[in-house]
C-alpha cells in the first residue's frame, strides 16, 4: 500500500511541477519553428541577394572561361601558321597567302566567340530575373512553413526549457527527441 501511494505521490508531484514550468513566449516559439524550418532544409532561406550573387559569380566564370578558349584557339591557330611558314621556307608568295588565310581563320574564331560572349548578357539578365522571382518564392513558402509550425507549436504549448533546447537544436533528432 506504501508503494502505491508513493508511486501516485511521485506522478501528481511530477504533473504538477511540470504545470508550473513557465510556457515558452512567442517570440521563442517563432524562433524554434524558424529553427525547425532551417533543420528541415526543405525550402532555402537564401536572400534574393544571395542568388543574385551567385548567378553573376557564375557568369564571371563563364565569361572568364569563353574568354580563356578564344585565346586558346587564337594561339592553336598562331602555332598552326607559323609551322606553315616555317614549311614554305623562302617562297613569299606562299608565306604572305597563308598570313591572308589565317587572318580570316583568327578572324572567324573571334566573332564566333564574340557572339558567344554576346549572348552572357540577356542569359545573365534573364538567370538574375529568375533568381530574384525563387527567392520571392522562397520568401513565402519560408514563412508559410514558419507559420504552420508556430500554430502547432501553440497547440503542444512547449516550456521555455523545451524551446531554448529546440532553438539551439543543430539537427531534427536534436530537436524533437532530445528538446522535449
Amino acid at each position: 500500500m506504501k508503494k502505491i501511494a508513493t508511486i501516485i505521490a511521485t506522478v501528481l508531484g511530477g504533473a504538477f511541477l511540470v504545470s508550473c514550468l513557465p510556457s515558452a513566449t512567442d517570440q521563442e516559439i517563432a524562433q524554434m519553428c524558424e529553427k525547425l524550418t532551417e533543420l528541415r532544409g526543405e525550402v532555402s532561406s537564401a536572400t534574393a541577394d544571395e542568388m543574385v550573387a551567385e548567378v553573376e559569380e557564375d557568369f564571371a566564370e563563364r565569361k572568364e572561361r569563353l574568354e580563356k578558349r578564344q585565346a586558346e584557339a587564337l594561339e592553336a591557330i598562331d602555332a598552326e601558321l607559323k609551322a606553315k611558314v616555317a614549311e614554305a621556307g623562302e617562297d613569299e608568295e606562299a608565306k604572305t597567302k597563308l598570313e591572308e588565310d589565317y587572318a580570316a581563320k583568327k578572324k572567324e574564331a573571334s566573332a564566333g566567340h564574340a557572339e558567344e560572349l554576346s549572348k552572357l548578357g540577356p542569359d545573365k539578365e534573364a538567370a538574375i530575373k529568375a533568381a530574384k522571382e525563387k527567392a520571392a518564392a522562397n520568401e513565402k513558402d519560408w514563412a508559410a512553413a514558419v507559420e504552420k509550425c508556430v500554430a502547432d507549436a501553440k497547440k503542444e504549448g512547449p516550456t521555455q526549457n523545451v524551446a531554448k533546447c529546440r532553438i539551439e537544436a543543430k539537427t531534427v533528432d536534436q530537436y524533437w527527441n532530445q528538446c522535449r
